[in-house]
């Protein structure tokens, strides 16, 4: 409706709204609102119409909302996000709801041998994988620095493990840097009639944390491997500091 002819009919101040103005290519988005200029008598004498250019305006609202709920290296959910949307699925009885907690492997590691931007290659990495892997309505979070969480609506624990093996199948073929890229996995299931959340996310935790500890020793070696195969001829001293400094 046109904000002139509103003033023109009821005579009021007609609220600020947003629209969108179409110049050539571009898309504008504009904030406006109208007011009625009135003689001693109250008649309409004129109307004062107020438009402003608001789009990078509301990029940046869009850009702080995104931010808000997603984790700004990968683009996955974030803790936040992962806290809200897991009691709304409980809330919406999408039972079972399969909750699968991740680690991935040798992140710190990493960091201390090659440095935080190979460390965020990794994290990348793998964020990748789980993007492809599972659904779309699947949510999958980053919810720590190496700490990854997906959840599963309407599925079983079957069906979740089935997407841990995709998940483990992929990795096979990812490095960064010649670093295998792996990752610690736990899945339990929120039932209807069964536990919390809560302990549902603690008994996949705990199961993620053991096959971690089991893990261990062998992606110790793959990461001291690549230390020795990496380009330090001359740099023979850091290379067996770096290997004392894991043990």
């Amino acid at each position: 409706e046109n904000l002139i002819d509103q003033i023109i009919k009821s005579g009021q101040s007609a609220p600020r709204r947003e629209s969108y103005l179409v110049t050539g290519e571009d898309l504008i988005l504009i904030e406006e609102s109208a007011s009625p200029i009135k003689d001693q008598n109250k008649q309409l004498n004129g109307i004062v119409y107020i438009f402003r250019d608001i789009t990078e305006i509301m990029v940046r609202q869009k850009e702080i909302e995104f931010l808000s709920y997603h984790d700004q290296l990968t683009g996955l959910y974030n803790r936040r996000c992962f806290e809200e949307e897991s009691q709304k699925l409980v809330e919406e009885r999408r039972f079972p709801i399969s909750v699968i907690v991740s680690d991935l492997n040798a992140l710190k590691l990493t960091n201390d041998a090659f440095g935080h931007l190979v460390g965020d290659q990794l994290i990348v990495s793998y964020s990748n994988v789980l993007k492809n892997v599972f659904r779309e309505e699947d949510l999958v979070y980053r919810i720590g620095g190496d700490e990854f969480a997906v959840l599963l609506p309407d599925t079983p624990e079957k069906e979740a493990k089935n997407c841990i093996l995709r998940v483990r199948k992929e990795l096979e073929h990812v490095k960064v840097d010649q670093i295998p890229v792996t990752a610690a996995f736990g899945v339990s299931v929120v039932t209807e009639n069964g536990n919390s959340l809560a302990e549902v996310f603690r008994h996949a935790d705990e199961a993620m944390y053991k096959q971690k500890l089991s893990d261990y020793a062998q992606v110790k070696r793959a990461i001291i491997n690549q230390i020795i195969l990496a380009n330090y001829e001359n740099q023979v001293e850091e290379v067996v500091e770096k290997i004392v400094n894991f043990f």
